[in-house]
């Protein structure tokens, strides 16, 4: 089984929608998919330096940036210990982490989980205590907590490589329909948008028709 994610690494939807996904997972033991990434960039035009997140839910919201915190946590419940906006300064461009993210997927030669892992730690060290994702050395320091080379890392970040690619695959997903995201595709037959509850899952991963180890 292959689930693809397509998502954004500073959508707090989508790191919710992962966390359920994961929850629907244990649900079905039997169920070990290959899980794939896939780049969404709710902000492609957005400086490198990122938005002041005052801002940005400012201009979101029409006004009113603590209606729009309320809301997701409120929705959030009883997940809403994901997040501290408290922490949160800044609303990053998001580009560079998709770029280390996709550089580590293309890399993870031993360990298959360690794509998911950095996204795991990227999603929580933003979104639980507030770090700039548009800085390198903090990217850095999130990839050396999952076992990643923090000097490797630094190197290939200095650098453009996987910039495009990012693009492109942004422009891919787009162009299939997705318009907004967390977007869940089972096996490339089906998809699930939003951070559905863990039950909601669990449909896509029984009617999936291919193997277990797939």
């Amino acid at each position: 089984m292959v689930i693809e994610i397509v998502a954004d690494l500073v959508c707090p939807w989508c790191y919710l929608g992962l966390i359920r996904l994961q929850r629907a997972l244990a649900l079905r033991p039997g169920r070990r998919p290959r899980i794939l990434w896939r780049p969404f960039l709710l902000n492609p035009d957005a400086p490198p330096e990122g938005i002041p997140l005052p801002l940005y839910l400012s201009a979101a919201s029409g006004g009113d940036p603590n209606r729009v915190i309320a809301n997701l946590l409120r929705a959030a419940a009883p997940d809403e210990g994901l997040f501290d906006y408290a922490r949160i300064d800044v609303m990053p461009n998001s580009i560079d982490a998709h770029r280390l993210v996709q550089w580590v997927g293309r890399h993870q030669l031993v360990d298959e989980t360690l794509q998911l892992r950095l996204v795991t730690a990227v999603y929580r060290g933003y979104f639980g205590f507030g770090r700039d994702l548009a800085r390198h050395a903090v990217l850095a320091e999130l990839a050396s907590e999952v076992g990643i080379d923090r000097q490797d890392a630094l190197a290939f970040l200095a650098g453009d490589d996987g910039r495009l690619a990012v693009l492109k695959d942004h422009q891919r997903v787009r162009n299939l329909g997705i318009k907004g995201v967390p977007c869940f595709i089972v096996d490339s037959r089906y998809a699930l948008s939003g951070a559905q509850e863990p039950e909601v899952f669990l449909p896509l991963l029984d009617l999936s028709p291919t193997p277990v180890d797939a």
